[in-house]
């Protein structure tokens, strides 16, 4: 006589292969699209370092710029990248429900004087004036924060979550452009961080896999 699954194994050999599939899909569903932040977030910063790079040669050390308004030094910037839309301090630019990496809300654009550039990347430009501090970002508590750039590199485009597709950089003195958490990126594989220093992480593994 032949034995037959009975319907509660039957049953119970479904749920197991649906919880499977719902720990795998999504990460192979979020794996191409985290493969193309990845690019993107290593593009703008080639091109954020690139145009420092040239501004200091038209305008003189970095140093020396006058950080005291964002407009001002958006407007040597603007020269070096294809803006599509600028939106100044207003909103528009970046979305509005980005979360941090742990799920709580992240405001952190309100501050910045925010463009769209032609590849759809968002990028928010802040002067500091002092009142930046550089660990708050993976960078050395040592060295002065002249200026901070918020990139969500795939703009209105999801996930819009720190660490994941929003990231930040720092203009950082006698030094220029560093990703955040060049110096630290402690937290970046816990779920309690908020992704901002999570930058250079990625661009040095190549990779988005905090967990």
């Amino acid at each position: 006589m032949k034995k037959a699954f009975t319907l509660a194994e039957t049953l119970l050999v479904l749920m197991i292969i649906g919880v499977i599939a719902a720990m795998v899909i999504p990460s192979l569903m979020n794996n191409p699209r985290n493969r193309d932040n990845v690019s993107r977030l290593k593009k703008i910063a080639g091109e954020l370092t690139t145009a420092t790079t040239l501004l200091q040669l038209e305008a003189g050390p970095v140093d020396g710029w006058d950080w005291t308004s964002e407009a001002d030094i958006v407007d040597l910037y603007k020269k070096k990248f294809k803006v599509m839309k600028e939106c100044g301090m207003s909103d528009g630019c970046f979305p509005e429900d980005t979360k941090s990496l742990s799920g709580s809300d992240l405001n952190e654009s309100s501050g910045y004087y925010k463009i769209i550039l032609a590849d759809g990347t968002s990028l928010g430009i802040k002067a500091c004036n002092g009142g930046c501090t550089p660990g708050n970002y993976g960078l050395d508590s040592s060295n002065e924060l002249l200026g901070l750039f918020l990139v969500d590199v795939n703009g209105f485009r999801g996930p819009n979550k720190g660490g994941l597709d929003t990231f930040v950089f720092g203009l950082v003195k006698h030094k220029g452009v560093q990703a955040g958490g060049s110096y630290s990126s402690a937290g970046c594989d816990q779920r309690s961080s908020n992704g901002l220093n999570c930058a250079a992480k990625v661009i040095r593994e190549d990779n988005i896999n905090y967990w």
